[in-house]
């Protein structure tokens, strides 16, 4: 699994990757309900590595490059933030890529 670096700067993300076999254990089964404030540090950081920003995540948006994509077209990196955020295959994530968080 990949871990990742978060700051939140001014409402500003920054995303850093970093290969380690961390594993986020962060699943809220309404984690989509919540407003991005409200998220933990390890949801933050996975809803950015999927292209989500405050405004993305809080007015329900898919983004362009990660939550848009259906489960197969994510990459290793994107599958393991999706899952964080407790989409663990095809089948759970496929359908917010149709309707969004």
């Amino acid at each position: 699994m990949v871990t990742y670096t978060y700051v939140d700067i001014f409402d500003g993300m920054y995303c850093h990757q970093s290969s380690a076999s961390h594993v986020l254990s962060d699943y809220d089964p309404h984690i989509s309900q919540l407003y991005f404030f409200s998220l933990s540090t390890a949801a933050k950081v996975a809803a950015v590595a999927l292209g989500y920003s405050k405004h993305h995540w809080d007015d329900h948006i898919l983004p362009v490059g990660g939550g848009d994509k259906f489960y197969d077209e994510l990459s290793e990196e994107q599958k393991d933030a999706a899952a964080v955020l407790g989409y663990y295959d095809k089948v759970s994530w496929d359908g917010i890529a149709q309707e969004g968080v």
